[in-house]
């Protein structure tokens, strides 16, 4: 070990006579500075631990924060895909209901047509001239 002569200043040798009543084994100067510088080297390592740490949390922050909007991103998607399809599901289903009143409607008409052809063999020839000279009754008649 190499031998030094630090001139120190008044609060460092308060610092010493602390470290030298508070540490067990420690009963000299030497063995209280080399105890300080000790701590030193720890803290310094201590807080490159926590720079690296801490840069560690902002890499899976920014990680994490990249995949998150990712996952917004393809769920929104998703979510307008939906939409879309929804809309487009929508839109048969009108349909399918316009056709659905469509052939409701010539069914109708042909139940009708039908009812007067009925009408029209089921009547006597008096009923059928008067039909032809005033017209065919409705159902409003």
């Amino acid at each position: 070990m190499e031998r030094i002569t630090p001139n120190v200043e008044p609060e460092h040798i308060e610092m010493i006579q602390e470290r030298k009543e508070s540490r067990e084994g420690i009963d000299s100067d030497a063995a209280a500075v080399r105890s300080l510088l000790d701590d030193v080297g720890r803290a310094e390592r201590l807080e490159s631990e926590v720079e690296r740490l801490e840069s560690e949390v902002e890499r899976l922050r920014t990680e994490h924060e990249s995949e998150m909007e990712q996952l917004r991103s393809e769920f929104e998607s998703k979510l307008e895909q939906k939409d879309a399809r929804i809309q487009e599901l929508t839109d048969k289903l009108a349909a399918a209901h316009d056709r659905v009143e469509t052939t409701n409607d010539l069914v109708r008409a042909v139940e009708d047509e039908q009812s007067i052809q009925r009408q029209k063999a089921q009547a006597s020839l008096v009923e059928r001239f008067n039909w032809w000279v005033r017209g065919m009754p409705t159902d409003d008649e």
